[in-house]
C-alpha cells in the first residue's frame, strides 16, 4: 500500500501541467530577478551621473572639476585607471594631469600623451563619439595603423609599461569645441568588452564636464575682465593725481606773481615786466 501511494503521489509522478506550471514560475522568477538587477544597475549609474553633475556644477575651478569627474567615474565604473586631460584638436601632445587608479595600478599622471597621428584620438575627433578597443594586442588601429603613422612605439610602450589590455577614449566637446578627453584603461591580463551602458555613462559625464568647464572658463574670463577694469581705474586715478600735482606747482608760482603785482604798487617797472 505504501509503495502504491508513493507511485501515485503527485510529487513523485507530477502531472505534465504541474511541471509546466513550475517551470513557468521558475522562469518568471528568474526574469523578475534579472529585471530587478538591471533596474538597480541603471539606477546606480543614474545616481553616478547626477552626483558628478552636482559636484562639477558646484565648482568654478577647472582642476577641481576634472578631479571630481575622474574620481567618481573611475569608482563608479570600477575601471583600473581613469584619466582626463585638456587638449585641442591641433595639439600634438597632452599632459595627463588628473587621474584615478585602483590600488596596485601604476600611475600615468604627468606623462605626455601622444595625440598627433593617434588613430584613436583622430577617430574620436572625426566622429565626436567614444572610441573603444576591447583588446589592445589585436586591434589594428594600435598595431598596423599606428606604426604606419609613427605612433606605434607610443602605443606599444603604453600597453606594456602600463598594462593596458582594453582602452576607451571619449572626447569632451562643447558646441563643437574640443575641451579635452577622458580615457578608461583596463589593466587586467584578460581584456574586457566595453559595455554599451558603460560607454553611454562616460558620454553623459563627458557632456556634463564640458558644460562645467565652459562655465568655469567664462567665470575666469569675467574675473580677468574685472581685474583689468580695476587696473584701468587705478591708472586713471593715478593719472589725475599726477596731473593735478604737476599743475599745482606752476600755478602756485603764477598766483604769487599776480598777487605781488596787485599788492605792490611801488614795484619797479622792470620787475613788473619780468
Amino acid at each position: 500500500k505504501s509503495k502504491k501511494a508513493q507511485i501515485e503521489s503527485p510529487l513523485a509522478n507530477p502531472d505534465p501541467f504541474v511541471q509546466r506550471l513550475v517551470t513557468y514560475l521558475q522562469a518568471s522568477q528568474y526574469k523578475l530577478l534579472k529585471a530587478n538587477k538591471t533596474l538597480a544597475i541603471k539606477q546606480q549609474k543614474e545616481q553616478l551621473v547626477n552626483s558628478v553633475t552636482a559636484a562639477v556644477r558646484r565648482s568654478l575651478n577647472t582642476k577641481q572639476i576634472l578631479q571630481v569627474a575622474v574620481q567618481k567615474l573611475g569608482e563608479g565604473i570600477g575601471v583600473c585607471r581613469c584619466v582626463i586631460y585638456r587638449c585641442h584638436e591641433d595639439d600634438a601632445v597632452a599632459t595627463v594631469d588628473r587621474e584615478f587608479t585602483r590600488p596596485g595600478i601604476e600611475s600615468v599622471r604627468g606623462e605626455r600623451w601622444q595625440l598627433a597621428n593617434n588613430p584613436l584620438f583622430e577617430e574620436a575627433i572625426a566622429t565626436t563619439e567614444t572610441v573603444s578597443v576591447d583588446n589592445t594586442s589585436e586591434d589594428e588601429r594600435l598595431t598596423k595603423v599606428a606604426w604606419k603613422r609613427g605612433t606605434g612605439e607610443f602605443f606599444e610602450n603604453s600597453i606594456q609599461n602600463y598594462s593596458i589590455s582594453s582602452w576607451l577614449l571619449t572626447p569632451i566637446f562643447y558646441n563643437g569645441k574640443l575641451l579635452g578627453a577622458i580615457e578608461l584603461h583596463n589593466c587586467t591580463p584578460e581584456p574586457i568588452g566595453w559595455k554599451a551602458d558603460d560607454i553611454a555613462l562616460v558620454d553623459a559625464i563627458a557632456t556634463q564636464v564640458g558644460v562645467a568647464l565652459i562655465q568655469a572658463e567664462a567665470y575666469a574670463d569675467l574675473e580677468d575682465l574685472n581685474e583689468q577694469l580695476e587696473a584701468l581705474d587705478r591708472t586713471r586715478s593715478n593719472l589725475v593725481a599726477i596731473v593735478g600735482h604737476e599743475l599745482r606747482t606752476p600755478l602756485s608760482t603764477i598766483q604769487v606773481c599776480l598777487e605781488s603785482l596787485a599788492s605792490e604798487p611801488d614795484m619797479s617797472s622792470e620787475l613788473s615786466q619780468v
